[in-house]
């Protein structure tokens, strides 16, 4: 038996249904005939690549999605693209504008999947084992009166409901209750859920606790704003810690350049998404360059490199031998708290931390003069934290001798960039890790810390 989804519907004056049910008289009128009309203009047969809407042509094109902890292709977004008669491209918004009703969006909504299903599953499962649909949460409502529709697509293109994430847009919907409903559909098709353009628009915290999505996608305006103020970074970061903390994982949109791939990976994101990695493509291509990309950024931050004393600049010299007498003051059995303030003192170092070898955070003192009264607070400052701790951990603890200076990062509290330096200390009879984060040479007076020393 098939499960029943609670349906709610509003009446206007007289018991008419108002305008928001347009969508659903559509599915109920038209059920079986949309689905084969749908299949007919998507057939399973390769070459054909676009199908006409409007007068205009409909195609699919794909971007990857890759994950930051494990550094592959976690998958990949279906994005609907549109050209006139005269081969002039539009955008998604100006296609579903074009849509002359409620049921005409359902069917547009219906037809990009079907594009993206049918070519997905051509690829075969070894291309990725995700991939994302973006669903108009007026297309989610018709879908919620006729199970028989999206099931249809599914089992007409032969691919494992478990690798389809559902997007719901962040547009205004009239109805959140039947959203909702909407979701437990996809769920009990064995979809996944993600709130898609999280941070923008329509988009409140609400949703965000009312429909529990398994993926939250910040949408690329965060991250636009984030590469370019301070401040915005601390949002981007509190953003990501708050979905950590509904129990869902966090997509960033919009990273473009290499420096917004820093400043994502900073903030502890678990996937990541823009041009910088690849543009959308008609054809899934190669994943090895993005990853490749991807691998070089994180080893930049997870692992670092030996300190050149040679050739580093002065004020990281200087700060090597202050950490070096850090960890010799507390093997000789000073205590942490009390090392800490000595560095600290007479430094411009930001935070010192102290790990166990699995990487958990046993001890961690902050300079409260260079760091915000709000990062004190919540006891979050730069340096490394989250993914990028364990390898620098592993890393330092494999040579014990040495200290170790990640590469600059922006930091998510802070004006300028920071580095960390790391090396290993004996406590109690077993081996941690003591991380100094610093800011970059060349920034707010760490060169002049270091003309006090010879």
């Amino acid at each position: 038996m098939q499960r029943q989804f609670r349906l709610h519907q509003e009446r206007g004056a007289g018991g008419q249904v108002s305008g928001r049910d347009s969508a659903d008289a559509h599915a109920r009128r038209s059920g079986p005939s949309l689905l084969d009309e749908v299949v007919r203009k998507v057939p399973m047969h390769v070459g054909v690549t676009s199908v006409p809407f409007h007068m205009l042509a409909v195609s699919s094109q794909f971007q990857p999605i890759l994950n930051v902890d494990e550094r592959r292709v976690e998958g990949y977004e279906g994005l609907i693209r549109g050209h006139n008669m005269a081969g002039q491209p539009l955008p998604p918004e100006t296609l579903f504008s074009l849509a002359r009703d409620a049921g005409d969006t359902h069917h547009l909504d219906l037809l990009a999947r079907a594009l993206h299903i049918r070519a997905f599953s051509q690829m075969g499962a070894s291309a990725a084992p995700l991939l994302y649909l973006n669903v108009y949460p007026e297309a989610a409502g018709a879908d919620l009166h006729d199970e028989s529709l999206f099931a249809g697509l599914i089992r007409h293109y032969q691919i494992d409901p478990s690798r389809l994430v559902i997007e719901i847009l962040e547009t205004g919907v009239e109805d959140e209750a039947r959203l909702k409903d909407a979701v437990q559909l996809y769920r009990h098709l064995g979809c996944r859920v993600a709130l898609d353009d999280f941070g923008v628009g329509f988009s409140n915290f609400d949703r965000l606790w009312r429909l529990e999505p398994d993926i939250v996608k910040i949408d690329r305006s965060v991250m636009r704003s984030a590469s370019q103020d301070p401040s915005a970074r601390r949002v981007l970061h509190n953003m990501v810690r708050m979905i950590h903390e509904c129990g869902a994982t966090a997509v960033i949109e919009g990273v473009e350049e290499r420096r917004d791939a820093l400043i994502a990976l900073e903030t502890d994101a678990d996937f990541l998404q823009g041009f910088y990695f690849a543009r959308p493509s008609a054809a899934v291509f190669d994943s090895a360059v993005a990853t490749n990309m991807l691998s070089a950024l994180v080893d930049e931050l997870e692992q670092g490199t030996p300190l050149n004393r040679s050739s580093a600049a002065p004020a990281l010299r200087e700060y090597a031998w202050l950490v070096e007498n850090m960890a010799e003051a507390m093997e000789r059995g000073t205590s942490f708290a009390l090392a800490c303030d000595a560095l600290l003192r007479d430094s411009l170092a930001l935070r010192v931390s102290l790990h166990n070898a699995l990487g958990e955070r046993i001890g961690c003192a902050l300079n409260v003069k260079h760091v915000s009264a709000a990062d004190v607070q919540t006891r979050d400052c730069p340096g490394v934290r989250g993914w990028q701790l364990m390898q620098l951990v592993r890393a330092t603890l494999a040579e014990p001798g040495i200290v170790r200076l990640t590469r600059a990062s922006p930091s998510v509290s802070l004006h300028e960039e920071c580095v960390t330096l790391s090396c290993c200390v004996v406590q109690d009879g077993q081996p941690c890790v003591l991380c100094v984060d610093v800011h970059q040479p060349g920034s707010r007076g760490t060169e002049s810390m270091a003309a006090g020393r010879p």
